[in-house]
């Protein structure tokens, strides 16, 4: 099944070739459950998000036991938060696997936020599993004065 990006509203406003920068988006699939990806025999795991605010910024809490900070991806597209990462399965190099229902896994998740926010004031840490971002909302004058110049 062919993805029509204009059916889309949350990213109507961008382009076909800025979607497809974004591969966690499974080309458009349906993203809001775990899934198995067959060719890599990976788990393709949407994990639980906490969103919060307050009248200056957004807090987000996102669960990622196993990924590390260095294989964590975020990335803020307009109101949109991305993020996305890996989970390795770890074995002792001595040991023989009799058993494993854990494989390695994707972690992927949109965050939608409902307010622009300040793209140079946006952090994120992970500490213990838990993914945490703090993004300040874009304060928007109500009216913009703009100059006009004369031309030459």
């Amino acid at each position: 099944m062919e993805w029509n990006h204009e059916d889309n509203t949350r990213y109507a406003g961008m382009t076909a070739a800025t979607l497809d920068r974004l591969p966690w988006l499974d080309g458009g699939q349906d993203t809001s459950r775990s899934s198995i990806d067959s060719a890599n025999t990976e788990a393709v795991v949407h994990p639980p998000v906490r969103l919060r605010e307050n009248n200056d910024m957004f807090h987000c809490e996102v669960r990622m036991p196993g990924a590390s900070a260095d294989s964590v991806d975020v990335t803020l597209i307009g109101t949109d938060l991305y993020v996305r990462s890996t989970r390795t399965q770890i074995d002792a190099p001595d040991a023989i696997c009799l058993q494993s229902e854990l494989v390695p896994s994707r972690y992927q998740r949109c965050i939608h936020l409902d307010h622009l926010v300040d793209p140079d004031q946006v952090r994120a840490i992970l500490v213990n599993g838990i993914l945490h971002v703090t993004a300040v909302k874009r304060s928007v004058p109500d009216t913009l004065k703009v100059e006009v110049t004369p031309t030459s």
